[in-house]
């Protein structure tokens, strides 16, 4: 038996690297904490391309989570060893996919070319996280950058 949580739509993605944030992060939000993140995100622009975060809690017995996150971009995000990405949703509620140890966030990244003269290129991106919590409230200090 699993149970299914979906954030009501996404206005904002960033990324930034895991390391910045306090070590004690994922101890802080199995707490039940909010987690600051006083260094600035890099914004990905993702206009309405993102899709609900879908947040899959397995029984009680396997102690595991998976976040799924699905955005196009026109930009490509930075490439770091172990990125955070900080999620707002629709209601500016802050949302953090993180883990500061193995395992990290999958990035699966596919690139397109666009038609000539309708469409324009862009990256797509889903990123995975399976962890015993994957989606931590955060506080951000630059939401609106």
């Amino acid at each position: 038996m699993c149970d299914f949580y979906s954030l009501p739509g996404i206005r904002a993605v960033g990324v930034l690297n895991a390391s910045d944030l306090p070590p004690s992060a994922p101890l802080m939000a199995v707490a039940g904490i909010t987690v600051p993140v006083s260094v600035e995100p890099v914004w990905i622009p993702v206009g309405d391309s993102a899709k609900a975060v879908r947040t899959e809690v397995r029984t009680a017995r396997s102690l595991s989570q998976t976040a799924n996150l699905t955005f196009r971009s026109s930009l490509a995000i930075p490439r770091l060893a172990n990125p955070a990405f900080v999620v707002i949703d629709q209601n500016g509620a802050q949302w953090l996919i993180m883990s500061c140890y193995p395992p990290f966030p999958k990035i699966s990244e596919s690139a397109s070319s666009g038609l000539l003269g309708s469409e324009p290129a862009d990256f797509s991106y889903e990123v995975t996280h399976t962890a015993v919590r994957t989606l931590f409230p955060c506080a951000v200090l630059y939401p609106d950058s």
